[in-house]
C-alpha cells in the first residue's frame, strides 16, 4: 500500500535540508540535499511512496521547484513574509525548519504563495534586465 508522504525543503544556495513525513507526523527520513539538479533529481526519483512538498521562497527556489515538481504529488511554494510569523521562535535551524514545513504541508496550513510558469518568470526577468539596463546605462544630464 502506498502511504502518502509530506515533505518540507529548507531552502539555501547550496544546500537543501529536507524532512519526510507520514500523516501521522512520523519522520520517515530527515537529510541534506546538495543544490544540483542531478542531485535532486537523482534523490526525487528513488521516492517509492507519493509525496506532496514545500519549500519557502527565495532567491534559489525558483529552480529547485521545477526540479522537482515532476516528481511529486503536489510541490507549493511557501510565502516567505508569512512563513516568519508562524516559525518566528528562539529555536531554529535548517532541520526544524524543515520540519516544520512538512508539517504545514501536512495539516493543510501552508501560506502558499503563487508561482508562475516559467516562461513567464522568463518573460518577467527580460523586463527586469531591460529596466536595470535603462537606469544603469542612461546618460546623466546634471
Amino acid at each position: 500500500m502506498n502511504t502518502l508522504h509530506y515533505i518540507g525543503f529548507d531552502v539555501h544556495k547550496k544546500t537543501i535540508s529536507f524532512c519526510v513525513k507520514t500523516a501521522a507526523g512520523e519522520i520517515v527520513e530527515e537529510g541534506s540535499l546538495l543544490a544540483q539538479r542531478a542531485v535532486l533529481r537523482q534523490w526525487a526519483s528513488a521516492r517509492r511512496q507519493p509525496w506532496r512538498g514545500a519549500l519557502e521562497a527565495t532567491l534559489f527556489s525558483s529552480w529547485i521547484y521545477d526540479t522537482l515538481k515532476p516528481y511529486g504529488e503536489q510541490l507549493e511554494m511557501a510565502h516567505p513574509a508569512k512563513m516568519k510569523a508562524i516559525s518566528a521562535g528562539k529555536k531554529k535551524s535548517d532541520t526544524l525548519d524543515a520540519r516544520t514545513i512538512a508539517d504545514l504541508v501536512r495539516c493543510d496550513l501552508l501560506p502558499a504563495c503563487y508561482v508562475a510558469a516559467p516562461r513567464i518568470r522568463r518573460v518577467a526577468q527580460a523586463f527586469d534586465f531591460a529596466d536595470t539596463n535603462k537606469t544603469e546605462g542612461a546618460p546623466s544630464f546634471a
